[in-house]
C-alpha cells in the first residue's frame, strides 16, 4: 500500500493512515508513526488497537485480511472531519482527517468504558 501524504489533504490539520503492513502514522499537526505489531504480538488476545486524540476522538483499528488498515470511529471528537474508506481496487488504506488543533494522540491495546 502506498502512503498518503499531507499534501494530498492540504486543508487538513492532521491525517491518520497506515503504510505497509506495520506502520500507522499521523501527519500534520503531529508528525509521528506507530508500529502496532509490537503491541499486538505482546498480547495474543488483542486483535485491534485503539488510538485516542486530544479532541476526544477515539478510534479502533486493525490490518484486515485484504491487506488494508481499517479505522472505526468509536467516539467522534470536536476536530474529526471525515473518514475515507480504503479500497482494494486502488490499493489504499483508510484515511482519517482532522481539522487543525490536535495536540496529542496515544495508542494502546485496551479500553475500559461503561456500556
Amino acid at each position: 500500500m502506498g502512503r498518503v501524504q499531507m499534501k494530498d489533504y492540504i486543508t487538513s490539520g492532521l491525517i491518520l493512515s497506515g503504510c505497509s503492513d506495520d506502520i500507522i502514522f499521523v501527519e500534520g499537526d503531529l508528525n509521528d508513526h506507530f508500529t502496532p505489531g509490537k503491541l499486538l504480538s505482546a498480547d495474543a488476545q488483542c486483535e485491534c488497537l485503539y488510538i485516542a486524540f486530544s479532541d476526544g476522538s477515539l478510534l479502533n483499528f486493525c490490518y484486515d485480511d485484504d491487506g488494508i488498515w481499517r479505522f472505526t470511529i468509536q467516539c467522534q471528537g470536536l476536530l474529526l472531519k471525515e473518514k475515507i474508506t480504503g479500497r482494494i481496487e486502488t490499493a489504499t488504506n483508510d484515511v482519517v482527517i482532522f481539522h487543525p488543533g490536535i495536540k496529542w494522540c496515544i495508542l494502546g491495546p485496551v479500553i475500559s468504558k461503561t456500556n
